[in-house]
């Protein structure tokens, strides 16, 4: 669920961009879109795991 709010905020950060500042190398902003998009998820997503992987009963079966 996070990934998904990450790329929408690159894809209207890139919108602005496009707009606003239109003199921007795009390959340039586009690995930092790629590197906000993915990157910075990833950490919270792996928190995110291990606290459920520790909090889970093994003997509840639902």
């Amino acid at each position: 669920m996070v990934c998904n709010y990450f790329w929408m905020f690159c894809e209207g950060l890139y919108l602005h961009t496009l707009l606003v500042v239109a003199f921007v190398s795009e390959n340039k902003i586009l690995k930092w879109f790629y590197m906000v998009g993915w990157g910075v998820p990833i950490p919270m997503t792996v928190i995110y795991a291990l606290l459920r992987r520790q909090s889970t009963d093994p003997k509840d079966t639902h």
